[in-house]
Protein backbone atom coordinates (compact mmCIF):
# COMPACT_ATOMS: atom_id res chain seq x y z
CA UNK A 1 0.00 0.00 0.00
CA UNK A 2 1.26 3.48 -0.85
CA UNK A 3 2.39 5.61 2.09
CA UNK A 4 0.22 8.64 2.77
CA UNK A 5 0.71 11.14 5.60
CA UNK A 6 -2.71 11.11 7.26
CA UNK A 7 -3.33 12.91 10.53
CA UNK A 8 -6.19 11.75 12.74
CA UNK A 9 -7.43 13.46 15.87
CA UNK A 10 -10.56 14.22 17.83
CA UNK A 11 -12.64 16.78 15.97
CA UNK A 12 -13.09 20.18 17.58
CA UNK A 13 -16.48 21.73 18.32
CA UNK A 14 -15.91 24.38 15.65
CA UNK A 15 -15.65 21.62 13.02
CA UNK A 16 -19.22 20.39 13.47
CA UNK A 17 -20.39 21.57 10.06
CA UNK A 18 -17.44 19.86 8.37
CA UNK A 19 -18.34 16.62 10.16
CA UNK A 20 -21.99 17.00 9.15
CA UNK A 21 -21.09 17.60 5.49
CA UNK A 22 -18.76 14.57 5.32
CA UNK A 23 -21.38 12.32 6.93
CA UNK A 24 -24.16 13.55 4.64
CA UNK A 25 -21.90 13.14 1.60
CA UNK A 26 -21.56 9.47 2.58
CA UNK A 27 -25.33 9.10 2.28
CA UNK A 28 -26.54 9.47 5.85
CA UNK A 29 -29.72 11.53 6.05
CA UNK A 30 -30.84 13.58 9.02
CA UNK A 31 -34.26 14.17 7.43
CA UNK A 32 -33.73 17.94 7.21
CA UNK A 33 -33.99 18.16 10.99
CA UNK A 34 -32.38 21.17 12.60
CA UNK A 35 -29.65 19.32 14.51
CA UNK A 36 -27.04 21.40 16.34
CA UNK A 37 -23.54 20.24 15.37
CA UNK A 38 -21.70 22.75 17.58
CA UNK A 39 -20.82 20.33 20.42
CA UNK A 40 -19.17 17.29 18.86
CA UNK A 41 -15.97 16.96 20.89
CA UNK A 42 -14.85 14.28 21.96
CA UNK A 43 -17.30 12.13 20.00
CA UNK A 44 -16.00 12.44 16.44
CA UNK A 45 -12.66 11.66 14.87
CA UNK A 46 -11.31 13.73 11.99
CA UNK A 47 -8.78 12.53 9.41
CA UNK A 48 -6.82 15.11 7.47
CA UNK A 49 -4.67 14.77 4.39
CA UNK A 50 -2.48 17.67 3.29
CA UNK A 51 -4.25 19.93 5.80
CA UNK A 52 -7.76 19.17 4.50
CA UNK A 53 -10.47 17.27 6.41
CA UNK A 54 -11.11 14.13 4.34
CA UNK A 55 -12.93 11.75 6.70
CA UNK A 56 -14.79 11.55 9.97
CA UNK A 57 -16.35 8.86 12.12
CA UNK A 58 -18.39 8.97 15.30
CA UNK A 59 -16.74 7.37 18.30
CA UNK A 60 -19.23 5.96 20.80
CA UNK A 61 -17.44 5.19 24.03
CA UNK A 62 -18.64 1.99 25.66
CA UNK A 63 -17.55 -0.98 27.77
CA UNK A 64 -17.16 -3.82 27.05
CA UNK A 65 -18.12 -2.87 23.47
CA UNK A 66 -17.52 0.54 21.94
CA UNK A 67 -18.80 1.61 18.53
CA UNK A 68 -17.55 3.43 15.47
CA UNK A 69 -20.45 4.80 13.43
CA UNK A 70 -21.32 6.98 10.43
CA UNK A 71 -18.08 6.96 8.47
CA UNK A 72 -17.99 9.97 6.19
CA UNK A 73 -15.25 10.28 3.60
CA UNK A 74 -14.53 12.74 0.80
CA UNK A 75 -15.76 10.91 -2.33
CA UNK A 76 -13.28 12.74 -4.57
CA UNK A 77 -10.27 10.98 -3.02
CA UNK A 78 -8.45 8.53 -5.29
CA UNK A 79 -9.15 4.90 -4.37
CA UNK A 80 -5.71 4.13 -2.83
CA UNK A 81 -5.92 7.25 -0.65
CA UNK A 82 -9.52 6.42 0.33
CA UNK A 83 -8.43 2.96 1.48
CA UNK A 84 -5.52 4.40 3.47
CA UNK A 85 -7.77 7.01 5.12
CA UNK A 86 -10.39 4.42 6.08
CA UNK A 87 -7.73 2.09 7.49
CA UNK A 88 -6.14 4.96 9.40
CA UNK A 89 -9.32 6.41 10.95
CA UNK A 90 -10.65 2.96 11.91
CA UNK A 91 -7.33 2.00 13.49
CA UNK A 92 -7.22 5.28 15.41
CA UNK A 93 -10.83 4.75 16.54
CA UNK A 94 -10.14 1.19 17.71
CA UNK A 95 -7.06 2.30 19.65
CA UNK A 96 -9.02 5.16 21.25
CA UNK A 97 -11.84 2.83 22.32
CA UNK A 98 -9.36 0.25 23.62
CA UNK A 99 -7.66 2.94 25.73
CA UNK A 100 -11.11 3.80 27.13
CA UNK A 101 -11.59 0.16 28.14
CA UNK A 102 -13.50 -1.40 25.26
CA UNK A 103 -12.72 -5.05 24.58
CA UNK A 104 -14.39 -5.01 21.15
CA UNK A 105 -15.58 -2.44 18.63
CA UNK A 106 -18.78 -2.70 16.60
CA UNK A 107 -20.39 -0.59 13.93
CA UNK A 108 -23.31 -0.70 11.53
CA UNK A 109 -22.39 -0.62 7.85
CA UNK A 110 -25.13 0.52 5.46
CA UNK A 111 -26.13 -1.96 2.76
CA UNK A 112 -25.19 0.78 0.28
CA UNK A 113 -21.51 0.45 1.29
CA UNK A 114 -20.54 -3.15 0.39
CA UNK A 115 -16.93 -2.16 -0.26
CA UNK A 116 -16.63 -0.86 3.29
CA UNK A 117 -17.99 -4.16 4.66
CA UNK A 118 -15.51 -6.13 2.54
CA UNK A 119 -12.69 -3.88 3.76
CA UNK A 120 -13.40 -4.33 7.48
CA UNK A 121 -13.92 -8.08 7.11
CA UNK A 122 -10.53 -8.29 5.35
CA UNK A 123 -9.04 -6.61 8.43
CA UNK A 124 -10.50 -9.01 11.01
CA UNK A 125 -14.10 -7.92 11.53
CA UNK A 126 -16.96 -10.43 11.60
CA UNK A 127 -20.61 -9.82 10.77
CA UNK A 128 -22.69 -10.08 13.94
CA UNK A 129 -26.08 -9.19 12.46
CA UNK A 130 -27.77 -7.03 9.87
CA UNK A 131 -30.50 -4.46 9.83
CA UNK A 132 -31.29 -0.86 9.13
CA UNK A 133 -29.80 2.32 10.49
CA UNK A 134 -32.61 4.33 12.02
CA UNK A 135 -32.80 7.79 13.52
CA UNK A 136 -35.34 9.32 15.87
CA UNK A 137 -35.48 12.87 17.10
CA UNK A 138 -35.43 13.16 20.89
CA UNK A 139 -37.67 15.69 22.65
Amino acid sequence: MTEFKIDTRLARNDEGEIVKTLVETAGFSFNDWDIDWSEIHPHWLMAEYQGKAVATIQICYGKPVGRLEMLGIDPSLPKPLRAAVVFHILTFGCVTLHQYGAQAVSGMIPFSMPGYKKFVKKHGAAVMGSGNIVIRRVP
